[in-house]
């Protein structure tokens, strides 16, 4: 795991191949390795390994979301996305998986994934409520949607959550407020897209 963590990547391959051999129940001992070979650009032999793992402990999440990022980077998002979702059903309280999800249905166009998005960042949202990023993206998902009063709702919730926003980051927030009140989506939006900037430069962020 240092090899790993250093990127000393094939250190770490050859202790996670001795480790496969000596504890071959293991089911971290293939993840690892497999996470190794996906750090090496080599997809087919971490998928294998991944592949290994999960047939020794199918109930791992983390394992589970690895192998997603596998298929993802093989340009199979098809099956990252069935994997995850059957991550989900496994575990549901899990947001890293919902959230990886969200993403890769960010990089479709079509209204289904954007339905989607907005489906898994809620998820998101409702187990790790006091985590701000993931809420900015449901806010900015659901304005594109006009979906105006789910963004009020969430946007007061930033309110409360925050202690004191910084001066540009408070203007900002205002503008967004006025302009969803008075159904200017469109600079609801600008504003919307300023504030989140600023708010990146905080430490709740």
């Amino acid at each position: 795991l240092a090899y790993l963590e250093e990127n000393k990547l094939e250190e770490a391959e050859a202790e996670f191949l001795k480790l496969t051999k000596v504890a071959p129940d293991e089911a971290l001992g293939f993840a690892n390795l497999g996470l190794v070979y996906l750090r090496l650009d080599n997809y087919p032999e971490a998928l294998k390994q991944l592949d290994r793992a999960v047939q020794i402990d199918g109930n791992d999440a983390d394992i589970r979301l690895i192998r997603a990022k596998a298929f993802e980077l093989n340009s199979e998002s098809d099956k990252a996305v069935a994997e995850l979702e059957e991550t989900l059903e496994l575990a549901p309280q899990e947001s890293k998986v919902a959230y990886q999800l969200a993403e890769l249905f960010a990089k479709r166009l079509d209204d289904e994934a954007r339905a989607k998005r907005i489906q898994y960042l809620s998820m998101v949202v409702d187990n790790a409520p006091q985590n701000i990023v993931p809420r900015l993206q449901l806010i900015e998902a659901l304005l594109q949607q006009g979906q105006n009063d789910e963004v009020l709702k969430n946007m007061e919730e930033i309110g409360q959550q925050f202690p004191e926003f910084t001066p540009e980051a408070a203007e900002f927030y205002e503008k967004t407020m006025d302009a969803l009140h008075s159904g200017d989506d469109k600079e609801a939006l600008k504003s919307l897209l300023i504030f989140h900037n600023f708010i990146k430069l905080t430490t709740p962020y």
